[in-house]
């Protein structure tokens, strides 16, 4: 090595490749994680590069190697959340119908205002949104034959229904 006119040497290290800065501490772009992986592509305001190059989603509605697809229980272009049947209380009821039936649907503050209705079977009837719970349709039972029905949500007004 050359030395300097005050006798000291002068050692230049190159940086492993995917590393920079003068200790090798940070990745050069388009690299990531602890050894500075190439990074896959990545939607860039979907998710980060991170450990071995893989793409990490920073929102719950993405998903895939590059966070450019819905995660399950979301739609469309910018993935937004559909609503989906999580509960129904209570689970059994008289077959002459009248009792209120609570449909526990995740997302559907999406729906707020809609046209709800709850098909028990397939009869229909006109639901509202409980009022102390944003996320729980309420629904008068019909008259049914006794037998096992399956309960459905609409919020569009019987178009599309969801279970």
């Amino acid at each position: 090595p050359p030395l300097a006119w005050n006798g000291s040497v002068t050692i230049n290290v190159d940086c492993m490749f995917g590393f920079t800065n003068e200790n090798c501490s940070e990745c050069i772009p388009g690299h990531g994680g602890s050894t500075c992986a190439k990074c896959v592509p990545c939607h860039n305001t979907r998710g980060v590069c991170g450990e071995f190059g893989m793409c990490y989603c920073n929102a719950l509605n993405f998903t895939g190697p590059s966070c450019s697809d819905c995660a399950e229980h979301y739609y469309g272009n910018e993935c937004q959340a559909i609503p989906y049947v999580l509960d129904v209380r209570p689970a059994t009821g008289i077959d002459k119908g009248g009792n209120i039936v609570r449909v526990y649907v995740d997302n559907l503050e999406n729906a707020i205002g809609s046209d709800l209705k709850c098909r028990f079977g397939s009869l229909e009837v006109s639901a509202t949104v409980d009022i102390v719970s944003a996320n729980t349709i309420l629904c008068v039972a019909p008259e049914q034959k006794p037998s096992t029905v399956k309960v459905y949500v609409s919020t569009d007004g019987g178009v599309n229904w969801i279970s």
